[in-house]
């Protein structure tokens, strides 16, 4: 005689034991579809993710490019102003040049006049240079 409880195999058991085995297949397959749409929903998120840095990256390049042009136009227009000014100053400089030309010339009319008074009252009271 055995003290131990023999299995139950009723068709009853069984048929209590397969509509367990059923539900724990049901539990499974529905952890499995919450599964893949967990999955589903992060890959969503990561490729929004990733297409919201590229669209910033692209951004941050267009501004730059955008910061770059406007330094080389700002730089383009102060080399045109330098120039403008740089050309007035050559003006001026031709005019002040042609200016002490007068004034050099002037100068040495102005000078040579006492000298040539001197030379002709000489001459005029008989004295000559050689």
């Amino acid at each position: 005689m055995s003290c131990s409880t023999p299995p139950d195999n009723s068709v009853e058991h069984l048929a209590r034991e397969i509509e367990r085995l059923r539900d724990c297949l049901q539990a499974r397959d529905d952890l499995i579809a919450g599964l893949r749409e967990d999955i589903n929903m992060r890959q969503e998120k990561e490729s929004s993710y990733r297409e919201k840095v590229a669209e910033l990256y692209s951004q941050i390049e267009q501004s730059q490019v955008e910061g770059v042009k406007d330094v080389i136009d700002f730089s383009d227009s102060f080399v045109a102003g330098l120039e403008e000014q740089l050309s007035v100053a050559q003006r001026i400089l031709k005019i002040r040049d042609e200016e002490i030309s007068g004034l050099n010339g002037r100068i040495t009319d102005l000078s040579a006049r006492p000298i040539l008074s001197a030379v002709r009252r000489l001459e005029d009271v008989g004295l000559s240079h050689p």
